[in-house]
């Protein structure tokens, strides 16, 4: 999906083959689970650091509210669709373990996955 107007606000969006929003749709996402893959889908080309630690953030959210308990869904269309969502990010597999993670409602899972993303592109925290 291209957008009809130019993107407001930035163009970290306009190279993607599948919008973030286009994800939350598909899979039916919550709020908690869309901000997590729209901050991880971003980071390279918006905030970095900032937005995986945003992420992070949603992720210890969700789990002081108690949505780690749950696993939404799983088939075979929504598994082809996670798989090409991911792939169009360098860092695919990372990625996709985040994004099942988080339909899977396993933040705690998910947060360990962006701290990783966040040591392979910014370093370890001295």
């Amino acid at each position: 999906m291209k957008r009809m107007n130019k993107q407001v606000g930035g163009s970290h969006y306009e190279d993607l083959q599948f919008e973030p929003v286009q994800f939350f749709v598909y899979m039916n996402t919550h709020w908690f689970q869309g901000e997590v893959v729209k901050y991880c889908s971003r980071f390279l080309n918006m905030y970095g650091k900032e937005d995986l630690l945003k992420a992070q953030q949603v992720c210890q959210l969700a789990t002081q509210l108690g949505l780690n308990q749950a696993k939404l869904f799983q088939d075979n269309d929504s598994e082809n669709f996670i798989k090409q969502y991911c792939n169009q990010f360098e860092y695919s597999d990372r990625m996709e373990l985040i994004c099942q993670a988080v339909l899977k409602n396993n933040y705690p899972v998910a947060h360990i996955f962006i701290e990783q993303l966040i040591d392979q592109y910014y370093g370890k925290e001295e």
